[in-house]
Protein backbone atom coordinates (compact mmCIF):
# COMPACT_ATOMS: atom_id res chain seq x y z
CA UNK A 1 0.00 0.00 0.00
CA UNK A 2 1.33 3.35 1.44
CA UNK A 3 4.87 1.81 2.00
CA UNK A 4 5.25 0.30 -1.50
CA UNK A 5 5.70 3.75 -3.05
CA UNK A 6 8.96 4.31 -0.18
CA UNK A 7 12.41 4.40 -2.34
CA UNK A 8 14.05 3.39 1.39
CA UNK A 9 11.75 0.95 2.89
CA UNK A 10 14.31 1.08 5.92
CA UNK A 11 12.79 4.50 6.63
CA UNK A 12 9.40 3.24 6.65
CA UNK A 13 9.23 2.95 10.40
CA UNK A 14 10.75 6.71 11.14
CA UNK A 15 7.76 7.85 8.56
CA UNK A 16 5.03 6.48 9.89
CA UNK A 17 6.03 7.57 13.72
CA UNK A 18 6.05 11.04 12.79
CA UNK A 19 2.75 10.90 10.51
CA UNK A 20 1.26 9.82 13.51
CA UNK A 21 2.89 12.38 15.65
CA UNK A 22 2.04 15.29 13.40
CA UNK A 23 -1.62 13.97 12.78
CA UNK A 24 -2.35 13.55 16.53
CA UNK A 25 -0.56 16.98 17.67
CA UNK A 26 -3.07 19.00 14.60
CA UNK A 27 -6.00 17.64 15.51
CA UNK A 28 -5.55 18.10 19.85
CA UNK A 29 -4.36 21.75 18.80
CA UNK A 30 -7.74 22.54 16.93
CA UNK A 31 -9.46 20.52 19.41
CA UNK A 32 -7.99 22.81 22.12
CA UNK A 33 -8.57 26.15 20.19
CA UNK A 34 -12.08 25.35 19.63
CA UNK A 35 -12.62 24.81 23.03
CA UNK A 36 -10.75 27.67 24.42
CA UNK A 37 -12.96 29.98 22.10
CA UNK A 38 -15.97 28.94 21.90
CA UNK A 39 -16.04 27.63 26.11
CA UNK A 40 -18.49 26.22 27.28
CA UNK A 41 -21.51 27.15 24.96
CA UNK A 42 -19.87 24.93 22.20
CA UNK A 43 -21.85 22.49 20.58
CA UNK A 44 -21.12 18.78 20.67
CA UNK A 45 -20.89 18.82 16.40
CA UNK A 46 -18.13 21.13 16.20
CA UNK A 47 -19.15 22.82 12.85
CA UNK A 48 -22.52 23.76 14.20
CA UNK A 49 -20.84 26.64 15.65
CA UNK A 50 -20.53 28.30 12.59
CA UNK A 51 -24.00 28.85 11.79
CA UNK A 52 -24.11 32.17 13.22
CA UNK A 53 -20.61 33.45 11.63
CA UNK A 54 -21.30 36.83 10.53
CA UNK A 55 -16.80 37.43 9.44
CA UNK A 56 -17.81 40.99 10.94
CA UNK A 57 -20.55 42.48 8.77
CA UNK A 58 -24.20 42.84 9.49
CA UNK A 59 -25.78 44.42 12.68
CA UNK A 60 -27.32 42.53 15.75
CA UNK A 61 -30.76 42.28 16.81
CA UNK A 62 -32.59 41.39 19.50
CA UNK A 63 -35.83 39.87 19.72
CA UNK A 64 -38.88 41.86 20.72
CA UNK A 65 -38.59 41.27 24.85
CA UNK A 66 -34.87 40.21 25.61
CA UNK A 67 -33.08 43.35 25.77
CA UNK A 68 -31.52 41.98 28.76
CA UNK A 69 -30.51 38.91 27.07
CA UNK A 70 -28.07 39.98 23.77
CA UNK A 71 -27.60 36.33 23.07
CA UNK A 72 -30.72 35.31 21.81
CA UNK A 73 -31.12 38.38 18.96
CA UNK A 74 -29.82 37.47 15.38
CA UNK A 75 -27.50 39.18 12.80
CA UNK A 76 -29.18 41.20 9.72
CA UNK A 77 -27.78 42.30 6.23
CA UNK A 78 -24.34 40.06 6.55
CA UNK A 79 -22.04 39.95 3.70
CA UNK A 80 -23.09 36.80 1.28
CA UNK A 81 -19.30 35.52 1.63
CA UNK A 82 -19.83 35.41 5.15
CA UNK A 83 -23.08 33.79 4.79
CA UNK A 84 -21.54 31.11 2.35
CA UNK A 85 -19.03 30.45 4.81
CA UNK A 86 -21.20 29.56 7.65
CA UNK A 87 -23.58 27.21 5.29
CA UNK A 88 -20.47 25.81 3.61
CA UNK A 89 -18.76 24.73 7.25
CA UNK A 90 -22.49 23.77 8.71
CA UNK A 91 -23.31 21.24 5.61
CA UNK A 92 -19.81 20.08 5.22
CA UNK A 93 -19.97 17.09 7.67
CA UNK A 94 -22.81 15.62 5.36
CA UNK A 95 -21.11 16.47 2.48
CA UNK A 96 -17.98 14.81 3.33
CA UNK A 97 -20.54 11.87 3.92
CA UNK A 98 -22.62 11.55 1.27
CA UNK A 99 -19.19 11.39 -1.27
CA UNK A 100 -17.34 9.00 0.83
CA UNK A 101 -20.48 7.08 1.51
CA UNK A 102 -20.84 5.44 -1.73
CA UNK A 103 -17.04 4.49 -1.83
CA UNK A 104 -16.78 3.10 1.35
CA UNK A 105 -19.73 0.65 0.57
CA UNK A 106 -18.56 -0.87 -2.13
CA UNK A 107 -14.97 -1.24 -0.49
CA UNK A 108 -17.07 -3.14 2.34
CA UNK A 109 -19.41 -4.98 -0.02
CA UNK A 110 -16.48 -6.06 -2.64
CA UNK A 111 -14.12 -7.26 1.32
CA UNK A 112 -17.67 -9.23 2.70
CA UNK A 113 -18.10 -10.90 -0.90
CA UNK A 114 -14.60 -11.83 -1.41
CA UNK A 115 -14.57 -13.20 2.52
CA UNK A 116 -17.40 -16.04 1.86
CA UNK A 117 -16.35 -16.60 -1.67
CA UNK A 118 -12.48 -17.93 0.34
CA UNK A 119 -14.97 -19.41 3.22
CA UNK A 120 -16.46 -21.47 -0.08
CA UNK A 121 -14.14 -22.25 -1.82
CA UNK A 122 -11.68 -23.60 1.65
CA UNK A 123 -15.19 -25.61 2.86
CA UNK A 124 -16.03 -27.23 -0.75
CA UNK A 125 -12.16 -27.86 -1.07
CA UNK A 126 -12.32 -29.77 1.94
CA UNK A 127 -15.56 -31.88 1.74
CA UNK A 128 -15.26 -33.01 -2.06
CA UNK A 129 -13.83 -36.43 -1.83
CA UNK A 130 -10.47 -37.78 -3.61
CA UNK A 131 -12.79 -39.48 -6.44
CA UNK A 132 -15.09 -36.65 -7.04
CA UNK A 133 -11.87 -34.68 -7.88
CA UNK A 134 -10.51 -37.49 -9.74
CA UNK A 135 -13.25 -37.88 -11.98
CA UNK A 136 -13.73 -34.32 -12.52
CA UNK A 137 -10.37 -33.84 -13.72
CA UNK A 138 -10.62 -36.41 -16.46
CA UNK A 139 -12.16 -33.25 -18.86
CA UNK A 140 -8.90 -31.51 -20.29
CA UNK A 141 -8.60 -28.50 -22.35
CA UNK A 142 -5.82 -27.60 -25.27
CA UNK A 143 -3.33 -26.66 -22.54
CA UNK A 144 -3.02 -29.71 -20.55
CA UNK A 145 -5.02 -28.69 -17.89
CA UNK A 146 -7.95 -29.75 -16.06
CA UNK A 147 -10.98 -27.75 -16.29
CA UNK A 148 -14.52 -28.58 -14.28
CA UNK A 149 -17.14 -26.11 -14.55
CA UNK A 150 -20.44 -25.95 -12.43
CA UNK A 151 -22.55 -23.27 -13.68
CA UNK A 152 -25.05 -24.20 -10.47
CA UNK A 153 -23.23 -22.53 -7.44
CA UNK A 154 -20.47 -20.62 -10.10
CA UNK A 155 -17.45 -22.64 -9.10
CA UNK A 156 -14.56 -23.89 -10.98
CA UNK A 157 -12.33 -26.53 -10.41
CA UNK A 158 -8.68 -26.10 -11.73
CA UNK A 159 -5.56 -28.54 -11.49
CA UNK A 160 -2.78 -28.99 -13.72
CA UNK A 161 -1.19 -32.28 -14.40
CA UNK A 162 1.02 -32.64 -11.08
CA UNK A 163 -1.36 -30.78 -9.00
CA UNK A 164 -4.52 -30.91 -6.53
CA UNK A 165 -7.47 -29.72 -8.25
CA UNK A 166 -8.47 -26.59 -6.53
CA UNK A 167 -11.84 -25.41 -6.02
CA UNK A 168 -12.61 -21.44 -7.08
CA UNK A 169 -16.01 -19.46 -6.59
CA UNK A 170 -16.58 -16.91 -9.06
CA UNK A 171 -18.37 -14.46 -8.16
CA UNK A 172 -21.52 -12.64 -10.22
CA UNK A 173 -23.29 -9.73 -10.87
CA UNK A 174 -26.12 -10.88 -8.38
CA UNK A 175 -23.57 -11.66 -5.20
CA UNK A 176 -21.85 -8.38 -5.95
CA UNK A 177 -25.21 -6.37 -5.78
CA UNK A 178 -26.43 -8.33 -2.82
CA UNK A 179 -23.01 -7.81 -0.57
CA UNK A 180 -22.95 -4.01 -1.36
CA UNK A 181 -26.59 -3.59 -0.52
CA UNK A 182 -25.31 -5.33 2.80
CA UNK A 183 -22.79 -2.81 3.53
CA UNK A 184 -25.04 0.28 2.59
CA UNK A 185 -28.48 -0.40 3.37
CA UNK A 186 -27.73 -0.33 7.70
CA UNK A 187 -26.55 2.73 7.72
CA UNK A 188 -29.40 4.47 5.57
CA UNK A 189 -31.89 3.00 7.86
CA UNK A 190 -30.38 3.76 10.71
CA UNK A 191 -30.04 7.51 10.11
CA UNK A 192 -33.77 7.86 9.96
CA UNK A 193 -33.60 6.76 13.79
CA UNK A 194 -30.74 8.75 15.07
CA UNK A 195 -30.60 12.24 13.54
CA UNK A 196 -28.44 13.87 16.50
CA UNK A 197 -24.69 13.84 14.44
CA UNK A 198 -22.74 14.17 17.66
CA UNK A 199 -23.96 10.74 18.51
CA UNK A 200 -23.35 9.66 15.32
CA UNK A 201 -19.26 10.91 15.61
CA UNK A 202 -19.32 10.09 19.04
CA UNK A 203 -20.19 6.03 18.38
CA UNK A 204 -18.44 6.15 14.96
CA UNK A 205 -14.97 7.57 17.28
CA UNK A 206 -15.56 3.91 18.65
CA UNK A 207 -14.05 2.62 15.21
CA UNK A 208 -10.91 5.14 14.75
CA UNK A 209 -9.66 2.99 18.58
CA UNK A 210 -10.10 0.10 16.91
CA UNK A 211 -8.37 1.23 13.59
CA UNK A 212 -5.88 3.23 15.69
CA UNK A 213 -5.05 0.66 18.57
CA UNK A 214 -6.95 -3.62 17.78
CA UNK A 215 -6.37 -4.10 14.03
CA UNK A 216 -2.61 -3.60 13.52
CA UNK A 217 -2.28 -6.27 15.95
CA UNK A 218 -4.10 -8.29 15.19
CA UNK A 219 -2.94 -7.81 11.55
CA UNK A 220 0.39 -8.66 13.40
CA UNK A 221 -0.65 -11.38 15.08
CA UNK A 222 -2.17 -13.32 11.73
CA UNK A 223 0.98 -12.46 10.02
CA UNK A 224 3.11 -13.72 12.56
CA UNK A 225 1.11 -16.87 12.38
CA UNK A 226 1.07 -17.58 9.59
CA UNK A 227 4.38 -16.91 8.39
CA UNK A 228 5.21 -19.53 10.61
CA UNK A 229 3.33 -21.70 8.48
CA UNK A 230 5.75 -21.20 5.60
CA UNK A 231 8.31 -23.37 5.21
CA UNK A 232 10.77 -20.72 4.26
CA UNK A 233 10.04 -18.86 7.23
CA UNK A 234 12.94 -16.94 9.05
CA UNK A 235 12.91 -15.71 12.36
CA UNK A 236 15.06 -12.18 11.76
CA UNK A 237 13.40 -9.18 11.93
CA UNK A 238 12.44 -6.75 9.51
CA UNK A 239 12.44 -3.04 8.29
CA UNK A 240 8.87 -2.32 9.07
CA UNK A 241 8.99 -3.95 12.99
CA UNK A 242 9.01 -0.75 15.24
CA UNK A 243 7.28 -0.49 18.98
CA UNK A 244 4.38 -2.30 19.62
CA UNK A 245 4.67 -4.46 16.44
CA UNK A 246 7.98 -6.23 17.59
CA UNK A 247 7.21 -9.27 18.81
CA UNK A 248 3.21 -11.34 19.75
CA UNK A 249 3.11 -10.05 23.13
CA UNK A 250 3.92 -6.65 22.50
CA UNK A 251 1.06 -6.73 19.87
CA UNK A 252 -1.37 -8.72 22.30
CA UNK A 253 -0.90 -5.98 25.16
CA UNK A 254 -1.92 -3.18 22.03
CA UNK A 255 -4.66 -5.33 21.38
CA UNK A 256 -5.61 -5.57 25.14
CA UNK A 257 -5.35 -2.06 25.77
CA UNK A 258 -7.52 -1.38 22.57
CA UNK A 259 -10.52 -3.55 23.86
CA UNK A 260 -10.21 -1.78 27.17
CA UNK A 261 -10.56 1.39 25.77
CA UNK A 262 -13.07 0.94 23.63
CA UNK A 263 -15.32 -0.97 26.30
CA UNK A 264 -15.12 1.85 28.47
CA UNK A 265 -15.50 4.79 25.97
CA UNK A 266 -18.85 2.62 24.95
CA UNK A 267 -19.75 2.90 28.34
CA UNK A 268 -19.08 6.11 28.50
CA UNK A 269 -21.04 7.24 26.35
CA UNK A 270 -24.23 4.87 26.69
CA UNK A 271 -24.44 5.35 30.88
CA UNK A 272 -22.68 8.76 31.40
CA UNK A 273 -19.76 9.74 33.26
Amino acid sequence: GLAHTTQHKSKIGIIFSYTFFFLGFTYALIGWIDAWYFGNGIYESCNLNWKGYHGGTGRFVLQEGDEERAASGYWVDVAAWAQFISFFVVVFPALDVLSAFPINAFILGNSMRDMMIMMTRNNKNDTRTTNQEANNCNHTDNNGNNNYNNDDDNTTLHSGDNEQPQLVVVPNKQMTIFYRAMAAIPPIIGAFFVRDLGIVTDYSGLTGLAIAFCFPPLLYIASDYKMKQHPSFCTRRTVYERFGSSSVVHAKIMLLFGLILIVYCFCLLTFGS
